[in-house]
């Protein structure tokens, strides 16, 4: 029997650590303030009760104990990025009639939570969810959901998450685990402060580095798991269909046809200011390609209106997306030709992996301020990748498409102009290399590695 499944009350160190995080998760946490949307709540409830605290633990547990037949799956990510990373698991897991629990600790993943949100209750297979609990809620939230599992993502942990987890009984997968030291804080604070054991820990790696460095730091009760990365099956899938945002894609492609735009196609995706800034060349016509497209990693704002002033400083004629007619098809407003060159600027959220389909070369930005932003997307239609250098040791799979031929790092304006004078070539050296569907498939099979690992096939 766990602490989840009796009245016997958590350790005395554990709720001393419980109201100290609770109080200051009142006074701090400004995150459902931000986006109201993401309220924790779960489905089988007759009325929506949120799930921020334990008042609401007893109504709301009698009612899951009445509807829920089957425990749930909880999972839980960071941020977009780390949901759009498990969202192929997600839609598996519920393709073979698993129930969904799902949270996030960022509003930055609003969008994509609702069209993931929205896809399962199509399935009949959402369980609730919203913005994760605050730290000194964890346990609360477990004893209402009673998951079968709790699945994170790379190296989000907290003290009381695995508290709860432990005391619970559920075990912990951590999908794409890095050796990082949030894990390690995570464990320490755990067993040296609050004096607890940690609960089991399964830890899917996707690299061989990682892989032999969280077997070096020898926990008790964990185990480690080498896998393919899931993201490269969601690579060979349709965008999520949503009633938030139509195909607009389509809807851009079948606009810009008319035009017979020359070739090739250069890709300006994820775009930062800083991208200029350091590569200059990077916004002169011909250099990238005959037409350029840009899809901007924001899309409103100060980089919205620098990015197109720099594009038409440089002598393209900008042609912004945003501003098109919606309908049965995309019209456009004013002449949409003249002696410029042409460039799509596709200030809109949603439509940038179907439009990489469309590639002949990409650039993804990033690399010069935050850090890049996914190069697995542009893998869609095989074209060779570029990007700067902030962030690129940190993955695997840029390693991967560093060994592959398939990308290249950049630091400087020159070796930009240098890459770009042999376009062509590096273009047909990856077509010797088979199709961009073929050569995807080779990296594919990460989201049947984790269900096996999560139901020990």
């Amino acid at each position: 029997m766990t602490y989840c499944q009796t009245s016997m009350s958590p350790p005395i160190r554990f709720r001393l650590y419980q109201s100290l995080t609770v109080f200051f998760s009142r006074i701090f946490d400004q995150r459902l303030i931000r986006s109201p949307r993401l309220k924790l709540e779960l489905s089988s409830c007759p009325v929506n009760r949120p799930l921020v605290g334990s008042e609401d633990v007893g109504p709301v547990s009698d009612q899951v104990e009445q509807t829920s037949m089957r425990r749930p799956i909880w999972i839980h990510a960071a941020s977009a990025g780390e949901l759009e990373g498990i969202q192929t698991v997600v839609l598996e897991l519920a393709r073979i009639g698993q129930p969904i629990f799902l949270t996030v600790f960022s509003p930055s993943a609003t969008r994509g939570f609702l069209k993931l949100k929205e896809r399962l209750e199509e399935m009949g297979q959402w369980f609730g969810g919203g913005l994760s609990p605050s730290e000194g809620s964890w346990l609360s939230a477990f004893k209402v959901v009673e998951p079968r599992f709790f699945i994170t993502v790379k190296y989000e942990a907290w003290p009381e998450q695995w508290a709860s987890a432990a005391l619970c009984g559920v075990p912990v997968y951590i999908v794409g685990a890095k050796a990082r030291r949030s894990l390690r804080i995570a464990s320490w604070f755990l067993t040296r402060v609050l004096d607890l054991a940690r609960p089991q820990i399964h830890m899917l790696t996707l690299s061989e580095a990682d892989r032999l460095s969280l077997l070096s730091w020898r926990w008790d009760n964990s185990h480690v798991y080498l896998v393919k990365d899931p993201r490269w099956d969601q690579v060979n899938t349709a965008p999520l269909p949503s009633r938030f945002s139509q195909d607009r894609s389509t809807l851009i492609l079948q606009a810009v046809s008319v035009l017979n735009l020359p070739r090739p196609w250069g890709m300006l995706g994820n775009s930062w200011v800083s991208d200029y800034r350091k590569l200059p060349s990077l916004s002169c016509p011909g250099v990238l390609g005959s037409t350029l497209w840009v899809i901007p990693h924001q899309v409103q704002g100060y980089e919205v209106a620098e990015q197109v002033r720099i594009l038409q400083a440089a002598g393209w004629r900008v042609l912004r997306t945003s501003q098109w007619k919606s309908g049965e098809a995309v019209q456009f407003t004013g002449d949409p030709v003249a002696s410029k060159p042409v460039c799509i600027f596709v200030d809109e959220l949603g439509v940038l992996k179907s439009l990489y389909r469309e590639a002949d070369f990409v650039y993804v930005g990033g690399g010069f301020g935050r850090g890049i932003h996914s190069v697995i997307e542009p893998t869609v239609g095989g074209a060779p990748i570029l990007i700067g250098p902030k962030g690129s040791d940190d993955f695997v799979e840029v390693r991967d498409l560093i060994s592959s031929g398939d990308l290249r790092v950049i630091g400087i304006d020159s070796e930009l102009l240098q890459v770009c004078r042999q376009a062509e070539q590096w273009s047909e050296e990856l077509r010797t290399k088979g199709d961009a569907a073929g050569r995807l498939a080779a990296r594919t099979g990460g989201t049947i590695d984790v269900l096996s690992v999560l139901f020990g096939a």
